[in-house]
Order: C-alpha cells, then sequence, then structure tokens
C-alpha cells in the first residue's frame, strides 16, 4: 500500500482503532490546480430551477456542491413521493433524479410525469443510476428520460448536462459573458 503500513488493533467491549502510515516527502514544491473544461454560458439562474432528487446523503452533499458552486438554484426531494408531489406544484427546468429511491423509483416517478398532465410533463429527466446497462438506458428512455448520468460522475459531466439542457440555444453564441469555474 504506496510503501506505508496498516494496522488494526480490537478489544472486545471498547471497539476497533485502524491505524495507517504512509511515507510522503515534503517536498516544498506547491501542489498544481488542475484546470478543468467547466466553462459554459449564462444559465440566467434568476430563471432557472433544478428539482434534485437524491436520498443519499453523500451524494446530495456532492451534487448540491456543485450547483451551489455553480450558482444553478434547486429543490430537494429525498424520495419518490416528495419529487412526484414537488412536479405537480412547482415547474422545473430540469430534473436530476435518483434512480432507487425510497417509496417510489425515480423510473416511475419519470413515468408518471411524462404520462399526466403535469406543470413538468416536457421537463428533460436526466436519471443518475450506477446501473448504466444498456438495458437499465433502453427502460429509461421507454417511461421518457432524456439521458442517463453514471455513477460516479465528474463535475464536468454534471456541468456538460446543465450544458445540453438549460442553455437556450438561441443565446448569442458570440457572447463574452461565460461563466467559469470558480474553485
Amino acid at each position: 500500500m504506496l510503501g506505508g503500513q496498516i494496522a488494526v488493533e480490537s478489544t472486545q467491549g471498547k471497539g476497533t482503532t485502524f491505524i495507517f502510515s504512509l511515507p510522503f516527502v515534503v517536498t516544498g514544491r506547491p501542489l498544481k490546480k488542475q484546470v478543468s473544461d467547466t466553462s459554459f454560458r449564462p444559465l440566467h439562474t434568476e430563471n432557472v430551477r433544478i428539482l434534485v432528487v437524491e436520498d443519499n446523503a453523500m451524494n446530495l452533499t456532492y451534487l448540491s456542491s456543485l450547483l451551489h458552486k455553480y450558482q444553478v438554484p434547486f429543490d430537494v426531494a429525498t424520495d419518490g413521493k416528495i419529487a412526484l408531489k414537488k412536479a405537480q406544484e412547482s415547474y422545473y427546468n430540469l430534473i436530476l433524479m435518483d434512480m432507487k429511491l425510497p417509496k417510489m423509483s425515480g423510473m416511475d416517478v419519470a413515468a408518471f410525469i411524462r404520462d399526466k398532465d403535469t406543470l413538468n410533463t416536457a421537463t428533460p429527466i436526466v436519471l443518475v443510476s450506477a446501473a448504466a446497462f444498456q438495458s437499465t438506458v433502453d427502460k429509461a428512455r421507454e417511461v421518457g428520460v432524456n439521458e442517463l448520468l453514471a455513477k460516479p460522475y465528474t463535475p464536468d459531466q454534471l456541468v456538460n448536462n446543465l450544458r445540453e439542457y438549460l442553455v437556450d440555444e438561441e443565446e448569442d453564441p458570440a457572447s463574452d459573458t461565460v461563466f467559469q469555474d470558480p474553485g
């Protein structure tokens, strides 16, 4: 393990301690910041709203931090029934939805949104799933999902989805105003 060591100490009834060491050399050189290609045209965020449907706290924290970073307003639903209620009450420009949700799956929510006359019948739906098998993609398309974003995804992959579904194609392509990665 990178030339290091790992050890475990455990005492019944008291707990377990994991110990590890990694031999790193202090070079004194600054870390290089990776340059990311995450620039995109303005999203006019005052008129944009995304519905994020995610029940896993860690995934929600990751996605929320990215959306905050790019100043994209969003609402959150933590299960399928809450997502459906929000989709019936408010219009969204995009729905980013986990596939495996409590109470109602992402596929079922997408099918209901597409089937019924809701405010979001034509809203793009991006299903987020670790199960990116062709059969899953096919089933998602059958119920009206626009795209499947495979977990784990990078900030660039998310930004590409935002760019694809939120940027108005009629915007002036020669516009000087571009969102840059503020990070």
